[in-house]
């Protein structure tokens, strides 16, 4: 049986770093997300890399039930007999600026976190579970943020709800599969900031850290790698944080 792994917001940062180490541990995986030309380049290069077939890839905007409904069905059609898609990573997402202080403007950057970060995990998610809960060993990975536990406005708050979301789905499974969430700090070489980085806003943002440095995309897919492995099999409902000691023990 191949295992498929869906990997949404695959094609930069973190999502491209964990498509690749869920290639690399075997998972045939299936990158999505709305930009055509980037998926394709991370298709490429990642089964340069790794294998020819290891990754495909569909375009398809995640905050559209019509769009997903199409990309999963897409995926299960294109499956083999014995193949079964057994990995959902929930890594698209982003953030947005509140343009002024009327409401109409406040409402809208609420709803566009909400849509961006919640709307497009809860979707793909409930699209692909049944064909994850066929058999048992499903996994559901969620990427969040630390913003999630000390707080960042809409986007902190969109990516809590992440939390409590993940909770239901665990008890949910059962022992179908596990259900966690990966919240990392300040992450290096991604496009989350944009051009908001300044020099002053890192040293912070690394000063905040005991270990005194960034993470990597390849250290959070590591982590991803990991929940989707067997081993991992009696971890879920948990909140796993990658932030150098940022925040400390609590999920």
């Amino acid at each position: 049986m191949t295992r498929i792994a869906l990997v949404s917001g695959g094609g930069t940062g973190i999502g491209r770093a964990a498509a690749h180490a869920l290639a690399d541990a075997g998972h045939r995986v299936v990158l999505l997300g709305r930009r055509a030309q980037v998926l394709e380049e991370a298709a490429r290069a990642i089964n340069r890399a790794v294998r020819p077939d290891a990754v495909v890839w569909h375009a398809a905007d995640l905050r559209e039930p019509e769009e997903v409904e199409r990309a999963v069905a897409k995926v299960a059609a294109a499956a083999g007999p014995e193949d079964t898609i057994t990995t959902v990573v929930n890594n698209a997402g982003g953030t947005t600026r509140i343009r002024g202080t009327a409401l109409a403007d406040v409402a809208a950057a609420w709803l566009d976190e909400w849509r961006r970060n919640v709307l497009s995990c809860v979707l793909l998610t409930t699209a692909a579970l049944p064909h994850l809960t066929r058999s048992s060993g499903a996994r559901i990975i969620t990427v969040s943020s630390v913003a999630a536990l000390r707080g960042g406005g809409p986007y902190g708050a969109a990516k809590a709800a992440l939390h409590a979301w993940t909770y239901t789905l665990a008890k949910e499974l059962g022992g179908l599969g596990t259900a966690n969430v990966v919240a990392p700090g300040y992450v290096e070489g991604t496009e989350f900031f944009g051009d908001r980085m300044t020099g002053e806003r890192r040293r912070s943002l690394l000063d905040a850290t005991l270990v005194g440095r960034a993470a990597r995309p390849e250290g959070v897919a590591g982590a991803v790698r990991w929940l989707a492995s067997a081993e991992a099999g009696d971890v879920t409902g948990q909140i796993i944080q990658i932030n150098g000691g940022a925040v400390l023990g609590r999920g």
